[in-house]
Parts: structure tokens; sequence; C-alpha cells
């Protein structure tokens, strides 16, 4: 038998702990906070009320709902895919909600429906418990944090609220009425927002009926383009900008109309005052701290931790964790500066195999203050991460040769370490005789253009034809939705970074961004520009000129162009000027000291060795030190060698298509046209 909400939520509280005397008093100066304010603002009428009935003082607390501001998908119901839920797994609430979706609800759902519909867990602080709920589970995909959670709201076909307690009101499910995607919630769920149930919602207790609910709105065009339309007018009317200023002024009427009140409340304890802000700090960010140190430091590495008093920050798993020591005694008994101090304090503890430093947000200012610090770090090691909502971890790398530790170094312990980032004073060259350098194809199709608006349809992106993918094949995994980034847009700076920093952990290199330049007309340049112009992210890079026309087929044929190509001397010229910046960008990718460009179809220049050396010759009086010419090679190009008309090198583009017909087709039952191979006899040499 499944569970109900209400039998989750008993059994998340019965636990073998009880509320203290740090939690009464902790909630009595809430409470004593709100009865000496002479107004509180509440987000809902029963948050204001709880607050009124709870100080005795009717009228205290007033409502001034949550703004939500988003606009309206376009995508029709036919073409949406996908259930979705969001919340902030730092929540515990939000967590269950998962376990309740995942044990008790999606075992009811047609397993067809689910294949065409699969779910997706978006937010910050989706840790392994989270995860494990879904373990048996094909159809759902632990997202986790993403930069935007708008396009995932775009295309969704439905979003789901299952949580099982938790007050207060809930933003995720404005946001989704706003942007006009139907939901199912529980009554916790949609507690406050003034709901009514099959008319703006769906609302459900018990796992069975959620489940039915979830499977009508599915499938139900009429009723769910009802709720989508119902939905967003209330949203509108109850949570616009105008409203809600209109709600605060009011408030600020009737204080500045009335006498203030003496005041109440005693100046706390500095004590108390801390403990209450540490109290605070811990809830927020430790969770998000373990979980980036999870996903950034390999699981045995031994971690240096500026703690201040929060001894807290050294349980980070079963990680050896030493805390860095406060520099003011030493810097006073020997008259050095503190950050004199802490670099040799930092260098005693690298000694002795500290491999990571890590910084939480609450110690950044040492960073600030103790500039050799800051100095030193920035000179020695590598950032990992800085991000200053949770923490910034420098990867300390081993002593050099000439050191006497005789310690075996942390990258002979840990060769995950090397692999984090690459060395920014020579992360650049990929020479031949170095070690291999992975380096990404960057296709920067997702974010729309108005060609794209204009050729296809208005918002389209590559997304449009990602969540499109349907099976072909018992075990075919389609739509293949993204997971740690989610369905990002390339014009987010926070988009880019965060593709970087997942890359960088993964030891990747670099990125080739794909370059389209079309006698001067530049298509997609948006997410490359920005990246030139800022500087960030900090990861090299190169470009790869995609020189086919466009069409509307996938494999750059001539018939049905929407994009043609152009060759010529004097564009020869003007692309190479323009691309002058980009070769000169100290994160450019070299070889040898000489920048590298791709082009995807050198076969397709008219005279490829006359293009090659005018580029030579062009970088040449540049003041450059050359540049390293390579061209893609795919299966058309068997029997042509661009090395022999001005090409450095060669780039094998995988899979080899024209090389299919020499193996053996994988039947599909029922699907005899459809023509399957498997990946690694089609890639890899015989």
């Amino acid at each position: 038998m499944g569970e109900s909400a209400n039998q989750l939520a008993a059994d998340a509280f019965s636990t073998t702990s009880v509320l203290d005397a740090s939690y009464g008093a902790q909630l009595a100066g809430e409470l004593s906070a709100y009865a000496a304010a002479d107004a509180v603002l509440a987000v809902s009428d029963k948050e204001a009320d709880l607050i009124n009935d709870f100080t005795g003082e009717s009228g205290l607390a007033h409502t001034v709902r949550l703004i939500a501001e988003l606009e309206q998908s376009t995508v029709p119901f036919r073409r949406r895919r996908g259930i979705l839920t969001v919340g902030s797994f730092e929540h515990p609430p939000n967590g269950l909600a998962v376990k309740f979706l995942c044990h008790d609800i999606l075992p009811r759902l047609d397993p067809k429906l689910l294949e065409e519909h699969p779910v997706s867990v978006v937010g910050a602080g989706l840790n392994d418990t989270v995860r494990g709920y879904a373990r048996d589970l094909q159809h759902v995909r632990m997202t986790g944090w993403v930069p935007s959670v708008l396009p995932y709201l775009e295309r969704s076909r439905i979003t789901v609220v299952p949580l099982t307690y938790g007050a207060g009101t809930k933003g995720k499910v404005i946001e989704a009425l706003m942007a006009g995607t139907p939901t199912v919630s529980t009554g916790i769920g949609v507690e406050g927002l003034a709901l009514t149930d099959r008319e703006h919602v769906l609302v459900a207790d018990d796992a069975a009926t959620f489940a039915d609910a979830m499977s009508q709105l599915l499938t139900d065009a009429p009723l769910w383009r009802r709720l989508a339309r119902y939905g967003r007018d209330h949203a509108e009317s109850a949570h616009g900008r105008a409203q809600a200023a209109e709600a605060f002024l009011r408030v600020v009427d009737r204080v500045l109309s009335t006498e203030p009140k003496a005041g109440r409340l005693l100046e706390p304890a500095k004590d108390q005052y801390r403990n209450r802000l540490d109290y605070q700090y811990f809830h927020k960010v430790m969770t998000s701290l373990r979980a980036v140190v999870t996903n950034k430091v390999p699981h045995d590495a031994t971690l240096a931790v500026i703690t201040g008093r929060e001894e807290w920050l050294l349980e980070l798993g079963n990680r050896v964790v030493w805390r860095v020591p406060d520099p003011d005694d030493t810097a006073t008994a020997t008259g050095k500066t503190r950050g004199e101090v802490a670099v040799e304090d930092l260098e005693e503890l690298r000694s002795r195999g500290a491999q990571f430093l890590v910084i939480p947000s609450r110690a950044l200012w040492w960073l600030e203050h103790y500039s050799e610090l800051k100095e030193y770090l920035d000179r020695q090691y590598h950032a990992v991460i800085f991000d200053t909502s949770t923490c910034a971890i420098y990867a300390l790398e081993p002593p050099s040769a000439g050191e006497a530790s005789g310690l075996e170094s942390p990258t002979d312990r840990n060769p995950q370490i090397a692999a984090l980032e690459p060395n920014p004073s020579a992360s650049s060259e990929a020479s031949p005789g170095s070690a291999v350098k992975l380096i990404a194809f960057y296709l920067p199709q997702f974010h729309p253009i108005p060609e794209n608006d204009a050729w296809w349809e208005e918002g389209f992106t590559e997304w449009t034809n990602v969540v499109k993918a349907r099976p072909q094949f018992p075990g075919h995994l389609q739509p293949h939705l993204p997971s740690d980034l989610g369905f990002y847009d390339l014009r987010s700076h926070e988009a880019r970074q965060a593709q970087a920093d997942l890359a960088r952990a993964y030891g990747i290199h670099g990125f080739c961004y794909y370059h389209y330049w079309f006698g001067g007309k530049r298509l997609l340049e948006r997410p490359f520009n920005d990246v030139l112009a800022s500087g960030e992210p900090n990861l090299p890079f190169c470009l790869c000129w995609a020189n086919e026309p466009w069409s509307r087929r996938w494999n750059g044929s001539s018939e049905d162009v929407l994009q043609a190509q152009t060759y010529s001397s004097e564009d020869d010229e003007a692309h190479m000027t323009f691309l002058l910046p980009a070769l000169r960008d100290p994160r450019a990718i070299t070889v040898e000291g000489k920048p590298m460009f791709l082009v995807y179809q050198a076969r397709e220049l008219p005279d490829p060795a006359r293009t090659t050396a005018l580029w030579r010759r062009m970088v040449a009086d540049a003041g450059l030190d050359g540049i390293h010419l390579v061209a893609v090679e795919t299966g058309w190009d068997a029997g042509w060698d661009a090395t022999e008309v001005g090409f450095d090198a060669k780039v094998l583009f995988q899979p080899q298509f024209s090389m299919l017909r020499t193996l053996e087709k994988i039947p599909v039952s029922g699907k005899e046209s459809l023509a399957v191979y498997d990946y690694d006899s089609a890639c890899l040499p015989s």
C-alpha cells in the first residue's frame, strides 16, 4: 500500500530527537521580534493569520504576495514533453517530496506514459540520499542545480509538487502558473495561494489520486489548456508587481498613521547573537559546501580548511581535514604580517600532505585582508572553484623536485588533482610532445537567434530537437535530457561559467567553439563574442569554422539552402582579420606556441593551399609565432589528405558515417528499414 502525504509528514517528525531549550529560545525570540514591530509583512494570508494569532495582535501582520513576472510559454500541449518537479534540496520537505513521488506515485503510472514523459528533478543541493530515491527508476533524471528553471517550465508538459509537509507559500507553484505549465500538487503545496482544485490546478493528497491526476493532465488536452489559461490568469492577478506595490504601500501608510510602539526588545548578549548567526550560516551553507567538496575533491584527499570559530566546518565526510591556524597570535609574537604567517601555515600543512585548501564563504575575507596569502595562492596554485556563495577551493600542486620534503607528492597519491583544472600559466599549450589534452567541441546552437526564428519557429534552439527525440528500439534512451546544467541558455554568463567548471571537474582541457562565417556574415556568434569580450570563463579555447551551408537537412546538403556559403581571396583576408583577436587571446590553445584553428570542411575550399598560405602570412605580419591549421576529416574525405594542401594536422571526426556500409546492422523487430549500428564498432579501428 502506498503512503499518503499525511503519513509521510508524520514519519518525518517521528524521530527520537525532541525540541530543546535552544530551539525554544529561538522561537520565542522570533515571536518577540514580531510583537515588537509596528507591522510584519507575510507572503500569504495564512502566514499573516498565524503571526497575528501567536502574538495576540490582530492586524499586526499584512500580506504582500510574492512577485512572479514570467513570460507565458508559447510551446503548445502537443509539443510539450516531460514532468518537472523543482525545489531546493537543502530544505528537507523537498527531499521527502521526491521520496513520495518516486516510491509511491510513479509506480502507479503507466510505464509507457513515463517513457514518453520522463521526470526531471531540478534544484540545488541534490544529495545522494535524494538521488537514491530514484535508483531503480529508468525515467527519472536527477538534474540538480540549473542556471535557470525557465526552459524546463516552458517545455515540460506538467509540473508536480508532491510536498507532504512544510509551511509557507511555494514560489515554484507561482512560477509554473505564470509560465502556463499546469500543476498537480498536494494541499500543502498550494497552501496560502487561494487556488481552486480543477480550476487553477489539480490537488491530490494520496498517492493513487495524485498518480491519476498526473495521468489525466498529461493526456487530456482540453483540461491542460483550461488549467494553463486560468492558472496564468490567477497568478497574474495575485502576484504582479503592481499588486505587490499597492499592498506594500498600504502597510506603509498604516504604519505612518499610527504611533510607533515603545521599544520592547532587549539588546541580545553578544554570544547569543553570534550563536544565532552561526546557526543560520550552518543551515544555509553546510549542505552546499559538502556537495561542492564531494563534486570537486577526490574522496581520499587531505584538506586544509579555514574554519575560524566554526569547528563544524571540519566535518566534510570521511576526508582527512586539518584546520588552518588563525594567524593573529603568531603575527603578534613574531612581528610578521598576518598574511605572511598565513602563507607559512599553509605551506606547513601542504608539506605534511594537504592537497586542497578549502575557504568557506564566511572566511573569504582572508583573501582581502591577508594580501600576501591571496598573491601567493594566485601565483603558486589554481582555483578548482571560486563561488562566493559557498567556498573557494585551491588545488595545492606538488612540491618541486628541489624541495627536500621527501614526501610523496599529492598528484602521485591522487592523479585526479592534475585533471581538475589546467594550470593557467601553461593551460593553452598543447604541443605534440606533451601529455594528451582533451578538447570538447562546443555547439553554440543552444540559444535563440532571429534567423532560426524565421527558418524554423519562434524561440527555436537545439533543445527544440532534443526534446522531440523518441525511443526507436528497446533500450534506446530518448529523449536524452540534460542533467547537471539543465536546459541552459548560452546567452547567460552563469551558464557558460557552469559549463567551464563542469569541464574542469572532468579533466577537459578546453573548448573548441563552432564558428559560423558566411562571407562576413556570422550566425550564433553571441556566446563566443561574450567569452572573448569578458575574458570569462578562463578556460582554453580554439575555433572551428563550420563552413558547410545551412539547409533544412542536418548534413549540410545544398538542397533547400537557408544560408549559402561563398569563398574568395578577399573573404579569406577579411576572415583572418576578424579572427586575429581570438588568436591573440591568452586563453587560445596553441601547439608549439602557434594558436590552433580548425576548418570543418577543408575540402570545400576552392584553393586550400592559397587560403592557408594567405592566413599564415597575415598571422606572421600580425606578430604571432604562426598558426596551427587543422582540418576535420570525416568519412566523406577518405583518400584526400589536407596536410598536402597547407594544413598541419587532421582531426578524425567520429563516427565515420561513410564506413557504416562495411558494418553489419543490428536488426530491430518490426523496423526493418531502421539502420542501427554498434557505436564502438563504428568508431574504433578494426
